[in-house]
């Protein structure tokens, strides 16, 4: 790398920087106080992820590069709630998550550029064991985030948190740990 192209470093390093104060919708569109941050929750997808993988035999590090990266985009396009991204469609989310990667990795060395997006599109469309792990996984680290704001939520908002997480997740596992956790309470 040479000393005149490593703006993208900087770029790259500002994207994920922003991530740590853009704090997380739906936590504040419900009155949480000082909630976690984009951040603070891809930390928290990329450590379960990592363990759930060696538990599983995949392989860990390739969890949790999909996990840290997971919300990449959001640098760009906030953090938009499920009910934002209905609202948009599936194809013009996709196209402004395109663009906002396109914007963060503009500058960036080909490598680097192939070695981010093949992990998100594992994200995205489940292509590997690793990828389908870490989206069930970020709705798993949203329903135990909800025991842990049950103070400020009450009963009811965790059960709403809870509820979406046990929708939207595929792998028994996992819905069962979720309801084994909320079972017990935090």
């Amino acid at each position: 790398m040479s000393a005149g192209s490593s703006g993208w470093v900087f770029d790259l390093f500002a994207a994920v920087a922003s991530l740590k104060a853009l704090r997380r919708k739906g936590w504040e569109l419900r009155g949480v106080r000082d909630p976690e941050s984009v951040a603070d929750h891809s930390l928290s997808v990329a450590v379960l992820s990592v363990a759930l993988a060696a538990a599983r035999g995949l392989d860990p590090g390739r969890a949790a590069l999909i996990a840290v990266l997971h919300d990449l985009a959001e640098s760009v396009t906030g953090d938009l709630t499920p009910a934002e991204k209905a609202e948009l469609g599936s194809e013009r989310l996709d196209r402004l998550e395109r663009e906002a990667l396109d914007r963060v990795l503009g500058g960036a060395p080909g490598r680097v550029r192939e070695t981010i997006l093949r992990a998100l599109r594992e994200y995205r469309d489940g292509s590997s064991e690793e990828g389908r792990l870490v989206r069930d996984v970020d709705k798993l680290e949203m329903a135990l985030q909800a025991l842990l704001y049950r103070d400020q939520l009450g009963d009811s908002g965790v059960a709403e948190f809870v509820s979406s997480a046990l929708r939207e997740v595929s792998d028994p596992e996992i819905r069962s740990l979720i309801e084994e956790v909320v079972g017990d309470g935090p």
